[in-house]
């Protein structure tokens, strides 16, 4: 699924500019150049959108009708998310399972549970 909100970017004390969006406070990045911000918010607002889901948190709706500063600039950044074929951490598995991380970890085990294993972690 497509989720689109709308960033303030400014330039900040650095030479680069920071970056936020309007209606998700977890999400803030700063970027080396405009086009480096604008990447890194793209990253930044897909790891704040993918905590939601994880969390089951609603998301709030795009704002719309935010009018920039004088030194600020707007963009509308985009993240695409495949929330079916989505993994999750063995530990974001157990929150949501309502069940402890080592009962994730038996399950696992036993092959209860399909796992992927990425560095040391596993993701379900």
């Amino acid at each position: 699924m497509r989720y689109t909100y709308p960033l303030v970017f400014e330039k900040n004390e650095l030479g680069g500019y920071s970056a936020w969006a309007i209606d998700l406070p977890e999400c803030y990045t700063d970027g080396d150049s405009f086009e480096d911000a604008i990447n890194m918010a793209g990253e930044a607002l897909e790891l704040v959108i993918e905590s939601y889901i994880d969390n089951g948190r609603a998301l709030p709706s795009p704002s719309f009708d935010y009018e920039p500063q004088k030194q600020e600039r707007l963009a509308f950044v985009s993240c695409d998310i495949d929330e079916k074929n989505r993994l999750v951490s063995s530990h974001s598995a157990a929150s949501l399972l309502g069940v402890s991380d080592a009962r994730v970890r038996q399950l696992i085990g036993s092959g209860q549970l399909e796992s992927k294993k990425q560095g040391r972690d596993n993701y379900v």
